[in-house]
């Protein structure tokens, strides 16, 4: 009877370590998702931000132009 119980603990122990396996491969795999969701956001304001900091350079510039043409 001792040789069941012994037996059915490891089994159940090895039944919980593939679950959580499989629990961390499938929280892997979200995370690389979400990753890359993040990397693409983060280049996509990147851009954004390059190209509002054009558009305060050349409205810096006109702004000059225009105070020393007065």
């Amino acid at each position: 009877m001792s040789d069941v119980q012994k037996e059915l603990h490891q089994l159940r122990e090895k039944v919980a370590e593939i679950a959580n396996d499989e629990t961390k491969n499938e929280n892997i795999s979200r995370l690389k998702k979400e990753q890359t969701a993040y990397k693409s956001e983060a280049l996509r304001l990147l851009g954004e931000s390059d190209d509002c900091r054009k558009s305060i350079r050349s409205l810096v510039r006109q702004t000059y132009a225009l105070g020393t043409a007065y």
